[in-house]
């Protein structure tokens, strides 16, 4: 059995503890090793369908085709470009292919080498290096996972720049919309508010208290209204009443 290198070394401790023969050793370490790179497949090939998905290449396939300029020295026209475009594609969906095939091959090592510890050590240590293999395969898939995702977040922005943020829209409202029914000034930032339209006005609660409040504050406003029409029109309508009235002073 060739005895395959684990990413994670932490475990290695813990085997020697357990298994006092070598060959038993290395079987339990490349089992170890076979689910690491189950994982690392598993999360590789989730990030070149996400790439697929939104039509963007991982670096390694850019870098594969970034020699141009030595390749086309006279032009590299459109057509170039297409074809270049699809020779990218055809190694992105091999390279898909090639994830599935490592993760075929690594399930059949796995259970192999399940098998193998099954009947070679004792149950209480068998069923030891399985709960090992699990919390190293979970700790080997948070990691490359995390790693793999910011590739992505990266490359996204490569290929899809976010726009420039737009600046705040200052809402100026018009002096001719507010109305008063009294002498009091209405300020910029009452207008403001009230520009704001009638869905950002709150609600209140709606009882009897509130319904004898309008009413009260509706009676102001008409009394207010008819003490100004009276006092403030009174002195004109005196002067054209004056000046209406024939001058019936008898003549000397």
């Amino acid at each position: 059995i060739t005895t395959m290198r684990l990413i994670n070394n932490t475990p290695i401790r813990i085997l020697h503890e357990l298994i006092q023969s070598r060959e038993t050793f290395g079987t339990a370490k490349t089992f170890l090793a076979a689910g690491e790179k189950l994982k690392i497949a598993e999360q590789k090939l989730n990030f070149l369908k996400r790439c697929k998905r939104r039509q963007v290449f991982p670096v390694f396939i850019l870098n594969s085709f970034s020699h141009q300029q030595s390749l086309f020295p006279i032009c590299q026209s459109r057509n170039i470009q297409h074809h270049l475009n699809r020779l990218r594609t055809v190694a992105l969906n091999q390279h898909i292919s090639y994830q599935y095939q490592i993760i075929a091959d690594s399930k059949l090592h796995i259970a192999q080498f399940k098998n193998t510890l099954y009947n070679t050590v004792e149950q209480h240590v068998f069923h030891r290096i399985i709960a090992i293999s699990e919390r190293n395969q979970i700790s080997i898939k948070e990691q490359y996972k995390m790693n793999l995702q910011n590739k992505f977040t990266w490359l996204l922005s490569k290929y899809y720049p976010p726009p420039p943020p737009t600046p705040p829209t200052v809402i100026q409202p018009a002096a001719d919309r507010v109305t008063t029914l009294n002498c009091d000034s209405v300020s910029d930032n009452q207008k403001s508010v009230l520009a704001l339209g009638p869905n950002f006005a709150v609600t209140p609660h709606v009882n009897q208290e509130f319904k004898d409040k309008v009413s009260m504050d509706i009676a102001q406003c008409v009394f207010k209204i008819r003490h100004k029409q009276a006092f403030e029109q009174q002195p004109v309508e005196q002067s054209m009443d004056s000046e209406e009235q024939p001058n019936n002073t008898p003549e000397h």
